[in-house]
């Protein structure tokens, strides 16, 4: 359940940074539904705000690989996918005017995925090793 319930939000999650990357004005503050206080820290960190959806889809992805016990192989081609994913977003950036294609962008989402899977990989191995410790 746990699994499921981890890949439908990282989906829907990934559905959210999809609208907000093709928005046609990038001006968060603009947002008429979103909080006022959120639109406005976004705009002030215009390049960090790319990373921060990416924290909470590493750290969901990040929990579903610990679910099934992937290998480090896996988290790579998971970090790889968000990475990928990020940059598709800058490149449908190309085509809508008033947004602009940013390496720095894809800089950030990657680290905010990066920092999410390595939060849950190291509460996973310490997890592990404790749990080890105590079995002995």
């Amino acid at each position: 359940m746990l699994r499921v319930l981890s890949i439908a939000i990282a989906i829907a999650l990934g559905l959210v940074v999809l609208y907000f990357s093709w928005i046609p004005d990038p001006a968060m503050g603009k947002i008429h539904w979103m909080p006022r206080a959120i639109g406005h820290w976004a705009d002030r960190h215009g390049r960090l705000r790319t990373g921060v959806p990416f924290l909470p889809l590493g750290i969901l992805l990040g929990l579903y690989l610990t679910r099934k016990r992937a290998i480090l192989k896996w988290w790579l081609l998971v970090w790889l996918g968000l990475t990928s994913f990020v940059s598709a977003a800058e490149v449908g950036q190309l085509f809508i005017p008033r947004r602009v294609f940013d390496l720095r962008d894809i800089f950030w989402g990657s680290m905010g995925s990066a920092v999410g899977l390595l939060f849950v990989g190291t509460l996973w191995h310490i997890y592990r090793r404790t749990l080890g410790k105590l079995r002995s």
